[in-house]
């Protein structure tokens, strides 16, 4: 079984799903990687549960997966199901209003020039969980391009409104629609940049920080130097009352011989 930091994965999910379908309590949960996607559902009240994966687009309107496993809910649990082939195809209506897709064909991506000549871009960046980005420049066309794993190559193109990067797949996975927007930061003293941000879970979600070598060593340095500093808070707080020991087990002396001698006399 190969790594996942060898692949490139773009949906993690970090806990299941408690809900209640058609009145009946159920633990579902759901992930995927590119264009293969599943779902596994349990009711610990009947006894049963039931596991789906496909594979095909992954983002359709409604989501495929989503409306199959209710219907088979809905069956398994003997009861009418509240989903037809004509709901399905304009679910969530009649119960709510379906999301308004934009039309006309897929808006640009924003290629603007970046603040910083693009040689300071490129680098190796890490991460202890998730493996490295490789920012590479090409000579063909004057474009970074971004390499994760066996899979993921895409082009950055830079959009000035928000200071940051969006990915374009090509190669193996050109048929991905997903923009990841890509950021990058540098240390005061450092002219390369040494932090890669990007989310990995999903395009809208928290970015993870890839770290050069010369930016994990700062960092490791900074830490050491907090907790030298926590240990001399420490050591100097031990020293202190190592100093005033003597003083202090010298008074609580005379004040117990103060003490036997009125109580014996």
């Amino acid at each position: 079984m190969k790594r996942q930091q060898d692949l490139f994965c773009v949906s993690v999910q970090p806990n299941s799903f408690s809900v209640y379908v058609s009145g009946y309590k159920t633990i579902m949960h759901g992930g995927g990687i590119v264009e293969y996607q599943t779902k596994v559902a349990f009711f610990p009240e009947m006894g049963f549960g039931f596991y789906m994966t496909c594979n095909g687009p992954v983002k359709p309107d409604p989501p495929a997966l989503q409306l199959i496993s209710l219907y088979i809910s809905d069956l398994l649990l003997g009861e009418e199901p509240w989903l037809s082939p004509e709901t399905g195809c304009t679910f969530p209506e009649p119960w709510f209003t379906r999301r308004s897709l934009p039309s006309g064909e897929e808006s640009p991506i924003p290629d603007d020039t970046p603040p910083e000549a693009l040689e300071q871009y490129i680098g190796e960046y890490n991460h202890p969980g998730f493996g490295d980005i490789t920012i590479l420049l090409s000579a063909e066309n004057d474009r970074l391009y971004l390499y994760m794993g066996q899979l993921m190559e895409a082009a950055l193109y830079y959009d000035s409104s928000e200071s940051k990067f969006y990915t374009q797949f090509v190669g193996k996975l050109w048929f991905m629609k997903d923009k990841f927007p890509v950021s990058f930061e540098k240390s005061q003293t450092r002219e390369q940049f040494d932090t890669l941000y990007m989310p990995m879970a999903g395009a809208y979600d928290e970015p993870f920080p890839f770290l050069t070598g010369k930016a994990r060593e700062l960092r490791d340095a900074a830490q050491l130097q907090k907790a030298k500093s926590a240990c001399s808070g420490v050591q100097r707080n031990v020293h202190g009352f190592l100093d005033t020991l003597p003083l202090a087990l010298l008074l609580h002396t005379a004040l117990l011989k103060l003490f036997s001698w009125r109580h014996f006399n």
